[in-house]
């Protein structure tokens, strides 16, 4: 981002942020790497953060150094750990991100036990609805966005997915949502990909279509859709 100084000087902003998941010896040399090559290209400074959402205790790559007769070179950059967070305070924090870390948290501790899994990415969709129950317009992104990130997170067997999804849907913040068309739906993946044929009559007719493969109830998918209930029957 370009901002302005108090003093009326220009200054740019250059924030590289790399998302690490997994132990690699070489990692600090790509950080490395990719700074000198964004200094190559902007001549600016850069503020580099690497977001490390690995489950182990002891990868903290937080510098490169490199050394040969006399020449040395060392470059640090900041690093955000995700298993040092402490989950209590995610769960207070007021931090839209805080929530994507937990989830990442959960990913890590969840990885072969499906039911776990579940039972983590429920609460989850959960907290995003109650933290958000009437969202403003500016809001509505973020929102779907940040459901959409728990969802390919901590992806479920089909029918944990199909149980998940009657589950949230039918709750009583989701149908809340859902009364006002002007809301944006929050549903997952298929559901998020149709409604961007919204006003269109065929965009819900397939959005009333997925709902009803989901097992939603007629009455619902109406409110949702504002597609006569008759019409849908017919679906």
């Amino acid at each position: 981002m370009k901002v302005f100084l108090k003093n009326g000087e220009e200054k740019w902003i250059l924030i590289h942020i790399e998302v690490q998941g997994d132990y690699d010896p070489g990692f600090s040399k790509r950080m490395f790497q990719y700074c000198y090559r964004i200094f190559d290209k902007y001549n600016q400074d850069i503020c580099a953060i690497a977001l490390l959402t690995d489950g182990t205790k002891s990868f903290r790559p937080n510098k490169y150094h490199r050394s040969y007769h006399g020449t040395e070179l060392i470059y640090k950059y900041n690093i955000y750990k995700f298993s040092d967070q402490d989950e209590n305070q995610l769960l207070l924090s007021s931090n839209p991100f805080a929530l994507a870390v937990l989830a990442g948290k959960f990913a890590n501790e969840a990885k072969t036990d499906d039911e776990k899994r579940y039972r983590f990415k429920r609460k989850l969709i959960k907290l995003v609805l109650q933290k958000n129950n009437n969202p403003q317009e500016e809001q509505r992104i973020y929102i779907s966005t940040l459901i959409y990130f728990i969802d390919y997170l901590l992806q479920l067997p089909k029918e944990l997915t199909q149980k998940l999804r009657n589950e949230i849907i039918l709750s009583k913040e989701m149908e809340t949502m859902y009364l006002d068309r002007k809301n944006l739906p929050l549903t997952f993946g298929e559901l998020m990909k149709l409604e961007r044929d919204e006003g269109k009559e065929e965009g819900k007719r397939k959005v009333a279509r997925r709902m009803l493969i989901e097992g939603l109830p007629v009455e619902m998918i109406a409110k949702l859709t504002d597609l006569p209930e008759d019409e849908i029957r017919k679906l």
